[in-house]
């Protein structure tokens, strides 16, 4: 392939070996640069790099640190959160109309954690607007449903009347790097599938991560509300706690209270009615 592709990358990448093995460790790392560029989501590749220039480092007894940031890969995020708000559900939770605030949340997050991969089951509401907007942002996005995607879809997916849940539904099952289904059965009401499902994707995100060397984080849009149901998203930040899982909670109790208060502060700002 001589100087593109799969060719340049290596040569650059030997290239930064050479240069450390002479103790040149910012010709080194000018190479590695190179060679991102070149390969810019080769993150296996790089992880394959990185292993050979801390294997040359240790035989010199030469400082990691000095060149560690060059081969930084991207986290892996893994996600929970609340469905939107059915048309029956008594107390909002997640209204439709907060949408926007919480892909805005999303998208901050994601950009601040430098989130490269992300592992989501895709419900509608908080699962599909994490997966949306990790394919807008160019980075890696995951499925995992705890069981076939046409049952599925009845029961997480198209609960709302008039919006377009299932299309995009099946929009990021189209676009997504993977698509896995946990369990060809549903187990009961769903709680234990939902739990299941919940498990398999954290596994499959850390051995991701484990993989690539980089940092594991759990992302989710969670009320706060302790509920306890077998597979929901308070039960699965309570699993995080438990297995020491870092993770970064976007309060949706917090983005409701402050739709009320723009609305009356838009409210307002609106002249008063003329007198009859």
């Amino acid at each position: 392939s001589g100087q593109n592709g799969s060719g340049r990358f290596w040569l650059e990448c030997t290239l930064g070996e050479a240069a450390l093995v002479l103790g040149e460790l910012t010709e080194a790392q000018d190479w590695y640069r190179r060679a991102r560029t070149s390969g810019p989501k080769r993150y296996a590749d790089l992880n394959s790099a990185k292993r050979n220039a801390r294997l040359i480092l240790e035989h010199r007894q030469a400082d990691w640190d000095s060149v560690a940031a060059v081969f930084r890969i991207p986290r892996v995020g893994v996600f929970t959160g609340h469905m939107i708000d059915a048309p029956s559900r008594a107390t909002p939770r997640f209204p439709s109309r907060l949408q926007d605030a919480v892909k805005q949340q999303l998208r901050h997050r994601i950009q601040s954690l430098d989130i490269g991969f992300g592992y989501a089951s895709a419900a509608c509401g908080s699962d599909i607007l994490f997966l949306e907007t990790l394919q807008e942002l160019g980075r890696e996005a995951a499925i995992v449903l705890p069981y076939a995607a046409e049952q599925f879809s009845r029961d997480s997916v198209n609960i709302v009347q008039g919006e377009a849940w299932g299309e995009r539904f099946e929009r990021v099952l189209a676009t997504a790097s993977s698509v896995t289904i946990a369990s060809s059965l549903r187990l009961g009401e769903g709680g234990a599938s939902f739990e299941y499902g919940n498990r398999y994707l954290e596994g499959l995100a850390a051995l991701r991560a484990r993989r690539l060397d980089t940092e594991i984080i759990g992302i989710a849009v969670w009320d706060g509300e302790e509920t306890g149901a077998l597979g929901g998203t308070s039960e699965t930040i309570a699993q995080w706690q438990r297995s020491g899982l870092a993770s970064e909670i976007i309060d949706l109790a917090e983005l409701r209270r402050q739709a009320v208060i723009d609305s009356k502060c838009s409210n307002l700002g609106k002249p008063s009615p003329a007198p009859p």
